[in-house]
C-alpha cells in the first residue's frame, strides 16, 4: 500500500527590506541584540575562569613562559558585567517595531565591545601573536547586521583602535605588553616590523570585510527582490480570487433557478414527456447539479483563503457532535448506496475552528462514499493518543495509484480513474482539505491501494 503525507504549514515573514537601511528586519536584529548580551555573559565567565587559573597556576605558567594577566582580565571583566546588565535590562524593553532603537543598541553594544577587544589584544601581545584577529568576530556580524556603508565604519573603528594601540606601545607612550615572559619564546621585533604587521593584519581585516559586506548585499538584494516578487504575485492572486469569487457567485443563482425549474417540471408534467426528453432533462439536472457542487466548492475554498489571511477563531468543540452533524446530512447517501458504516467515534473536545472542521471531514466522508461500491464498508475511527486524537476515515472503494498520491491535492485535479466513477467530482474537496489542514496546523496522510481502498488520517492537537 501506497502512501502519501503532507508537509506542516510554516507561515512566511511577511516583512519587507528597505534598500540601503537594513539587511536583516527587525525581528532578527533583535534577535541578536539578545544573542550578543547572551554571548558576552560567556566572554565575562571566561576572563573570571582565565584571571583565576592565572592566579592558580602561576608557577606552572610561568615555568612554560607564559603569563596570563590576571588583574587586567578582572578589569575588564566588572565594568563588562555590568555594561551587559544595563544592556539586557534595556533589550527587555525593545519592540520589534522599534527599529531605530534596536540598532542603536546594536551600534553601541559592538562600539564597547572593540574598546575591550583592543584592551584584551593589549594585554595579550597587540603584534606578538594572532589575537589581532579577534577583531574579525564583530567585523563579520557588521558585515550581517547592516548595510555595507555603515559596516565599513566598524572596521575602520577597529582598524583605528588597534593601530593606535601599536602606535603608542611603538612610541613608547604605553609599555609593551605581552604573554609571553622571555622573548626566546619569539622573535624580537623591532618597530618597523611589527608596524607592517600591524598593517598586515588591518589589511586583511578590510578584504574579509569587503567580501562579506559583497556577499551580504547579493543576499540582501535577492532576498529583497523575492519578497518584493511574492508580494506582487500575492496581491495578483488575491485579485483573481476575487473576480473569480464575485463572477462563481454570480453563476449560483441561475443554476439553483434551473435546478428549481426541473424539479418543478418532474413534478407537474413529467407524465407528459417522451422518453427522450426525460433522458434530456436528466442529463440537464446531473450537469446542473454538477456545476452547482463546483461553485460551491470554489466559493468555500475562496473563503478560506480569505478567511486564513487573518487569525482563525477558535473554540472548544465536540469532535463527536462534528461527526454525529456530518453524518445525519450523509445518511439518504449511505443509505441509497447501502454502504456499511463502521464508526468508533470518541467524546473528546479540542480546540479548533468548527466550521473548518465540518467542511475537512464532509469532504473525506463524502469521498468514502462516492468511491465505495453498494454494499461495502466504511470506517471511521478515532483514537486519543498523548497530544493529539488521530482519526482515520478508511473505504473499500476504488482506491488511488501510488503516482498519483502528491498530486491528489492539487486543484482539479483527477485520476482517471475517479473521473470516470464520478462524473460530479470537481477535483476540489481535497485541494479544500488540505488548506484546511495547513491552516489549522493538523497532520493528514493518505494511504491507498488501487481496487483495495483508501484510508485518510488526520491528527489534531488536543
Amino acid at each position: 500500500m501506497a502512501s502519501y503525507q503532507l508537509k506542516g504549514y510554516s507561515p512566511e515573514n511577511k516583512s519587507l527590506i528597505t534598500p540601503g537601511t537594513v539587511i536583516l528586519d527587525e525581528k532578527m536584529l533583535l534577535s541578536n541584540v539578545h544573542w550578543f548580551i547572551s554571548v558576552r555573559w560567556i566572554v565575562i565567565i571566561i576572563f573570571i575562569i582565565g584571571s583565576t587559573v592565572g592566579n592558580l597556576f602561576s608557577v606552572q605558567l610561568i615555568n612554560i613562559g607564559f603569563k596570563i594577566p590576571i588583574l587586567p582580565l578582572l578589569g575588564m571583566a566588572i565594568p563588562l558585567l555590568l555594561m551587559n546588565t544595563a544592556f539586557f535590562l534595556f533589550s527587555r524593553n525593545l519592540k520589534v517595531s522599534e527599529h531605530k532603537s534596536i540598532s542603536i543598541n546594536l551600534w553601541i553594544q559592538i562600539v564597547i565591545d572593540l574598546i575591550f577587544v583592543t584592551c584584551l589584544v593589549y594585554y595579550i601581545g597587540a603584534t606578538d601573536t594572532f589575537i589581532p584577529f579577534i577583531y574579525l568576530i564583530h567585523i563579520t556580524l557588521s558585515c550581517l547586521f547592516f548595510p555595507k556603508h555603515q559596516s565599513i565604519i566598524i572596521v575602520c573603528i577597529a582598524a583605528s583602535l588597534y593601530l593606535l594601540t601599536v602606535s603608542l606601545q611603538n612610541t613608547g607612550i604605553i609599555m609593551k605588553q605581552t604573554v609571553f615572559i622571555s622573548r626566546d619564546n619569539i622573535d624580537m621585533l623591532n618597530s618597523s616590523v611589527s608596524l607592517l604587521l600591524a598593517f598586515t593584519a588591518v589589511l586583511i581585516w578590510f578584504i574579509i570585510w569587503y567580501f562579506v559586506s559583497t556577499l551580504s548585499d547579493i543576499v540582501s538584494e535577492r532576498d529583497l527582490a523575492l519578497k518584493i516578487a511574492n508580494e506582487e504575485l500575492k496581491k495578483a492572486e488575491e485579485e483573481k480570487t476575487k473576480q473569480i469569487l464575485i463572477t462563481t457567485h454570480d453563476l449560483k443563482a441561475p443554476f439553483v433557478g434551473i435546478e428549481s425549474n426541473i424539479s418543478v417540471l418532474k413534478y407537474i408534467h413529467w407524465e407528459e414527456l417522451t422518453p427522450e426528453c426525460r433522458d434530456i432533462i436528466d442529463k440537464i439536472e446531473v450537469r446542473s447539479k454538477t456545476l452547482r457542487e463546483r461553485i460551491k466548492q470554489i466559493l468555500d475554498l475562496g473563503n478560506l483563503r480569505t478567511q486564513f489571511q487573518n487569525d482563525v477563531q477558535t473554540e472548544q468543540i465536540s469532535l463527536k457532535k462534528i461527526f454525529e452533524e456530518i453524518l445525519d446530512e450523509m445518511v439518504d447517501m449511505i443509505n441509497e448506496k447501502k454502504i456499511k458504516l463502521v464508526t468508533t467515534i470518541l467524546d473528546i473536545t479540542v480546540n479548533s475552528n468548527k466550521n473548518n472542521l465540518l467542511i475537512l471531514f464532509s469532504n473525506l466522508i463524502s469521498n468514502a462514499i462516492f468511491y465505495t461500491q453498494n454494499g461495502e464498508t466504511i470506517q471511521i475511527n478515532m483514537e486519543k493518543q498523548e497530544s493529539e486524537v488521530i482519526i482515520k476515515i478508511s473505504d473499500t472503494g476504488i482506491g488511488i495509484a501510488e503516482k498519483h498520491l502528491d498530486k491528489i491535492f492539487d486543484e482539479y485535479f483527477r485520476t482517471p480513474e475517479a473521473a470516470r466513477f464520478n462524473k460530479m467530482s470537481t477535483g476540489l474537496g481535497l485541494q479544500i482539505v488540505k488548506t484546511i489542514t495547513e491552516k489549522l496546523d493538523l497532520s493528514l496522510m493518505v494511504e491507498s491501494e488501487i481496487n483495495k481502498g483508501t484510508t485518510f488520517t488526520v491528527g489534531i492537537r488536543i
